[in-house]
């Protein structure tokens, strides 16, 4: 064995190796670099898709909310939609019930489809009394999601806008 900083094994001296040198260092560095910049823009799309999704089932949600209390009240709930400042809201007369409700900002009530009205009710018996109601929100003008109320009074999310 000699001194120093390796040890002796069968005449060869071995060194003891500790730690990366700077070239591994940044050739990992450059590796992970690639990968976060492929990977961030489906980041970003599948969160600006969860927000879509998020707004429609909020939007859905206070549908059937709406359509719970015109039944359990005997009385027709109004709902209304506000395209142009983006919200909607649920009345009995004079009284909201409901909202107004704002939708996130970047996610836009694009049409609604109410028999050319900007409204529709809820029956006493919770059927939408304008018939089939549609509306389409988007956060991106390649993908839309509809919200559906039956005249049944079904009410159901859906990538495509047929009923």
């Amino acid at each position: 064995m000699s001194s120093g900083t390796g040890t002796c094994f069968r005449g060869v001296k071995v060194y003891n190796k500790q730690g990366f040198t700077f070239l591994e260092v940044m050739v990992i560095t450059v590796i992970i670099g690639i990968f976060t910049a492929v990977a961030m823009p489906s980041v970003g799309d599948v969160l600006a898709e969860q927000k879509l999704k998020a707004a429609a089932r909020s939007l859905a949600s206070d549908l059937r909310n709406a359509q719970e209390i015109a039944i359990s009240r005997e009385t027709p709930v109004r709902v209304n939609f506000d395209l142009l400042n983006n919200y909607y809201k649920a009345s009995i007369g004079t009284t909201n019930i409901l909202g107004p409700k704002y939708l996130p900002a970047d996610v836009k009530m694009v049409y609604a489809q109410f028999n050319g009205s900007a409204q529709f009710y809820f029956n006493a018996l919770g059927a939408a009394e304008n018939g089939t109601v549609t509306l389409a929100l988007t956060n991106n003008p390649s993908k839309m999601l509809y919200v559906i109320v039956y005249r049944s009074g079904r009410i159901r999310i859906s990538p495509t806008s047929t009923p």
